[in-house]
């Protein structure tokens, strides 16, 4: 069945797979918001919309999406560094 080091050690890859979706995650979500930063400038540019609307929509684009983004990749981060202590007492 199973030894005493399959399940910590199994336990511990997954945290460690969670932990580098979460940080593809945050840098996903980085990439997408430059990419709205930059459609924003080009609209602004094509006089689409104007410079207060496109300021204001890439700011609370790229605040919100940040904040979550970078939420997301310390907690996992932080659960990843739990489990690693939790391995190394045992």
């Amino acid at each position: 069945m199973y030894n005493d080091n399959e399940i910590p050690r199994q336990w511990y890859q997954e945290r460690a797979r969670e932990t580098k979706a979460s940080f593809n995650l945050a840098i996903g979500l980085a990439a997408t918001t430059a990419i709205f930063g930059l459609v924003a400038a080009g609209s602004l540019f094509l006089s689409n919309v104007s410079a207060t609307a496109a300021t204001t929509a890439a700011g609370i684009v790229s605040g919100v999406a940040s904040r979550r983004a970078f939420k997301l990749y310390e907690q996992a981060s932080q659960s990843f560094d739990d489990a690693a202590k939790v391995l190394l007492d045992n």
